[in-house]
């Protein structure tokens, strides 16, 4: 057997070789250490402890196989050797977990934001992606301004896997990581993912099927709805709703909304007579002053109005589909892993929809429109704001 200085001269050209080394040397130190303070100095059981520490052996059983099943003489072997292959164990023990750290995946995580959302999604994407196994390391960077950070990211070729959060960091990931793979989330617009083989994701946009059977649900009885609708996004999902509608014979008039500014002239355009006003995608368009207007036409002229998060709903909308942003992230981890682990390439996987939503209703809003909630709805909600 090699005694440990051998062992160190023939290892020492890889660069994690001395670290583990010492850390090899002070592992076997503390074994001899706990050996001596337990005043077990057989050698035969300073062999062995190593070999029933990594099995789970407890050491009254080591012990006991040592005076058993060993002869004196076995026992009798020198210290010196022992102690060598002590330490050969645990220099080996250590490479194992330098290769380990060595092989674990560096994923960047690149936000636009830094709110409650986004800490949701991304600890769901951390918890799916331990749960699948996948050893990786994170870099996170938060946009603050997309030119600074366009840069540096370009030369990150340790990088595995990018993680863009939000459409600012999805739009600054494809500019500026090239070739490598992109998993994108909290995304306004799941089109752009369709648009570029390097990235897929999950998108915020609710199917149009889901979207009118909460509206049947809690409004079984409105047959005009205008329709509040992003024109260079929610084109398509309008088109969809007017089919459903078309089926059941209620009629949903267009109100395009692609900036706050268009709001008045569009309220000045309703229908007199609306039974509900439907916001159904283009946050963006939407300020929190835009917000207040639409939610005083809503309560003046008793037409519920449909939001488009539980922030909404909490402001006075009647009910909003939000995000469950925990799963988002679950969702966005099942990519990451089908990429990471079993090589498939962001082209061969399609963006994916929400595949949990959170019905949330105002009871108030319901009471002050005189409106009633079918009572064997109310189970499916995920919260009720009394």
């Amino acid at each position: 057997m090699r005694r440990p200085d051998q062992l160190a001269g023939m290892l020492h050209t890889h660069q994690s070789i001395p670290s583990a080394i010492m850390v090899g040397r002070g592992l076997a130190f503390k074994m001899e250490a706990a050996l001596a303070k337990a005043h077990r100095t057989d050698p035969c059981l300073l062999l062995m402890l190593p070999y029933s520490a990594a099995f789970g052996i407890p050491l009254k059983i080591t012990s006991a196989l040592c005076s058993l099943a060993l002869p004196e003489r076995v026992r009798d072997i020198n210290r010196e050797v022992i102690r060598g292959g002590i330490l050969s164990l645990a220099v080996i023990c250590c490479l194992m977990f330098c290769t380990a750290a060595a092989a674990a995946s560096e994923i960047l995580i690149l936000q636009s934001h830094d709110s409650m959302p986004y800490q949701q999604t991304l600890a769901g994407f951390q918890a799916g992606l331990a749960h699948s196994r996948l050893e990786a390391v994170y870099r996170t960077l938060i946009l603050s301004n997309e030119q600074d950070v366009l840069n540096p990211l370009s030369r990150q070729a340790e990088i595995k896997l990018t993680l863009a959060l939000g459409t600012p960091a999805t739009r600054a990931a494809l500019a500026g990581v090239a070739g490598t793979p992109i998993v994108a989330g909290l995304v306004l617009d799941a089109d752009e993912l369709n648009r570029n083989p390097q990235v897929t994701g999950v998108g915020l946009n609710f199917s149009a099927d889901l979207q009118w059977l909460w509206l049947r649900r809690l409004l079984p009885d409105a047959r005009q709805i205008a329709v509040l609708y992003e024109p260079r996004q929610g084109s398509v999902l309008l088109r969809e709703l007017q089919k459903l509608a078309l089926v059941e014979g209620i009629t949903l008039t267009r109100a395009p909304i692609g900036a706050a500014a268009d709001l008045p002239a569009m309220m000045q355009n309703l229908p007199p007579q609306l039974d509900a006003l439907w916001v159904v995608d283009g946050a963006s368009a939407y300020s929190a002053a835009a917000v207040r207007e639409l939610l005083l036409y809503s309560f003046r002229n008793r037409v519920p109005l449909i939001g488009l998060s539980a922030q909404w709903v909490k402001a006075g909308a009647l009910y909003a589909l939000d995000w469950d942003y925990w799963d988002l992230g679950a969702q966005l981890a099942d990519l990451a892993a089908d990429i990471l682990l079993k090589g498939i390439p962001p082209a061969a996987l399609p963006p994916r929809a929400p595949r949990k939503v959170r019905a949330v209703l105002n009871l108030k809003t319901a009471e002050h429109m005189k409106l009633r909630i079918a009572e064997r709805w109310l189970p499916e909600l995920s919260e009720v704001i009394p």
